[in-house]
C-alpha cells in the first residue's frame, strides 16, 4: 500500500518541476497572493438504477451461524406477496429457500435471480463475521441492504501495526443497488476498505462505495476527504470486472497495481485526490479499460498513473478510453491544486502551481470560459525514479475522447528525479465545459 510520504513526495517533486522552469526568483521574496480557497461540491443522492438481483447461497442466522435455509422474503427485502418459484421446488417451503438441495434457478416475480455463491449481507457485522482467521473474507459478498462500516469499531478490522485494510479479499462483491458506507474515521489517508489481491475473474456490481455520508445538499471541502481512505484496492489480479458502480466522497476511489481492471458505466465523484490511482510497477505491467464512465469534482485528476520505480517498457501499464468517458475535472488557475490537503506543505504548493499556471508554457493550455482561464486534468502521468527511467503508457482512445496530452515542461535538474510529468485533457470546451455538470442516469 501507498504510504503519505510516498505519495508526499510524488506532489513536491511535481511542483517543483512546474516551479523551477520558470526560475528560482519565484521562490525568492515570493508575495503572489493566490487562492488556497479549498475546492467544494455539493453532496447528491446519486440513485442508480440496478437492473440484476442477486441472491447469495447463505446467510448468519439469529444464531450467528452460517446457514444455507432461510427466509428469502426476509433475507432479500422483497414484498411477501411477490411470486417466487425455485427449482427444484423441494428447496423452497413457507418461503424458506434450502440452498443445500442444490438449488438450480430462482425466479421472482417473473425475473431470473441471480444464484451467487456467498454470503447474504443485511448488516457491517455480517461481513466482520465473515472474514477467517488469516483476515480475507471467505467468499462472495452479496448486499441485501446498505451498510455502514462505522457500525464496527475500526479497532476489530484494521490490523495494527500493519498495512491499514479494512478487508482482503478473493471474491467479489454483489452490491443489489445498496451502499457500502466507510467509517467515520480512519487510521490514515491511506487505509484501504477491500483489498482484492493476487486472484483472478473478480466481479464487483452495483455497488455504491461511500467513504463519507453527507445530508443531499451539503457543501462538501474535497479537501476534508482526504482522511477518508480509499474504498477499493487492486493488486496482482487479473480479469476484474468493476460494472454499474458509484464511488463517492472518498481520499482516493480505486486503487491499481500489477491488474487487469475493466470499469464499466461506473462514476467517481468527490475525491480530494484522485478516481483512479494506477501505479507503474517492476515486472507485471496493468491494463485498466474504462467504458462509459463519468469523473467529477476530483481535486487532481481522474486517473493518475505514476511510478517509483525505474521501469521499462514491459512494464508500462494500458489506459484504455471506450464509449464515452466524461472527465468534469476542470480546474480554476487561481484556485487550481496540484496538492490534496493531507499535508502542511498544500498550501504553499497550491500557491505556486496557481502562480506559475499563468506564466510558464502551461499558460497556452489554459481555457477562457467566463471570467476564469481553466486547466483540464484529466488524466496524470508521472515517474519519479531519475535516471532515464521513463513512464510511458499506452493511452487508447484519447482523441476520440476530445482529450490531448498537455507535457509539463522539465529542465535539467528537475529531470535528474522526475523522469515523465504529462498530462491529458481537453483543451477546448467542445466536449465538457467548465461549468458543466454530469448527467448521472446511467
Amino acid at each position: 500500500m501507498v504510504k503519505w510520504k510516498v505519495a508526499l513526495f510524488f506532489l513536491v517533486v511535481l511542483l517543483t518541476a512546474f516551479i523551477l522552469p520558470v526560475g528560482v526568483d519565484m521562490l525568492v521574496g515570493y508575495t503572489a497572493v493566490v487562492s488556497n480557497e479549498g475546492l467544494v461540491s455539493k453532496h447528491e443522492d446519486i440513485g442508480f438504477y440496478c437492473d440484476d438481483v442477486y441472491i447469495g447461497t447463505s446467510v448468519v442466522g439469529d444464531d450467528g451461524v452460517q446457514s444455507n435455509r432461510f427466509d428469502i422474503f426476509d433475507c432479500t427485502g422483497i414484498s411477501g406477496e411477490s411470486e417466487v418459484i425455485v427449482t427444484p421446488s423441494a428447496a423452497f417451503s413457507d418461503g424458506i429457500v434450502d440452498f443445500s438441495r442444490n438449488v438450480e434457478s430462482i425466479f421472482i416475480d417473473g425475473k431470473n435471480a441471480i444464484i451467487v455463491e456467498g454470503l447474504n449481507v443485511t448488516s457491517a457485522s455480517d461481513i466482520l463475521y465473515y472474514v477467517s482467521e488469516y483476515g480475507y473474507l471467505n467468499g462472495n459478498v452479496v448486499l441485501q441492504k446498505d451498510i455502514s462500516l462505522g457500525e464496527i469499531s475500526s479497532s476489530l478490522f484494521f490490523n495494527e501495526g500493519k498495512d491499514d485494510v479494512a478487508f482482503k479479499s478473493e471474491y467479489g462483491i454483489y452490491g443489489n443497488g445498496h451502499t457500502i458506507t466507510g467509517p467515520e474515521n480512519n487510521r490514515s489517508y491511506f487505509n484501504a476498505l477491500f483489498t482484492f489481491s493476487g486472484t483472478n475473474e473478480i466481479e464487483i456490481r452495483d455497488t455504491k462505495f461511500t467513504g463519507r455520508d453527507f445530508e443531499t445538499g451539503a457543501d462538501i471541502v474535497l479537501d476534508d476527504l482526504c482522511d477518508a481512505g480509499i474504498m477499493v484496492e487492486i493488486s496482482k489480479c487479473k480479469d476484474v470486472n468493476v460494472e454499474n458502480c458509484i464511488f463517492q466522497n472518498a481520499n482516493r476511489h480505486v486503487g491499481i497495481k500489477s491488474s487487469d481492471v475493466c470499469f464499466v458505466n461506473c462514476i467517481f465523484v468527490n475525491a480530494a485526490d484522485t478516481g483512479i490511482s494506477l501505479k507503474t510497477v517492476k515486472g507485471k505491467k496493468s491494463t485498466v479499460s474504462v467504458e462509459d464512465c463519468i469523473f467529477y469534482n476530483l481535486v487532481v485528476s481522474g486517473i493518475t498513473n505514476w511510478c517509483s520505480d525505474a521501469v521499462t517498457s514491459e512494464s508500462y501499464c494500458t489506459i484504455n478510453l471506450l464509449g464515452k468517458v466524461s472527465f468534469y475535472t476542470w480546474k480554476k488557475d487561481d484556485t487550481a491544486q496540484i496538492m490534496p490537503g493531507y499535508s502542511d506543505y498544500s498550501s504553499l504548493a497550491n500557491s505556486y502551481f496557481q502562480s506559475v499556471m499563468k506564466k510558464n508554457e502551461m499558460k497556452k493550455y489554459l481555457v477562457a470560459y467566463g471570467e476564469h482561464n481553466y486547466l483540464s486534468s484529466a488524466i496524470m502521468v508521472l515517474c519519479s525514479a531519475g535516471g532515464d527511467s521513463r513512464n510511458l503508457p499506452e493511452i487508447n482512445g484519447a482523441a476520440e475522447q476530445g482529450i490531448t496530452k498537455i507535457t509539463t515542461p522539465i529542465n535539467a535538474i528537475v529531470a535528474s528525479f522526475l523522469t515523465t510529468s504529462d498530462l491529458y485533457g481537453y483543451t477546448d470546451t467542445s466536449v465538457i465545459r467548465p461549468d458543466e455538470t454530469p448527467d448521472f442516469a446511467f
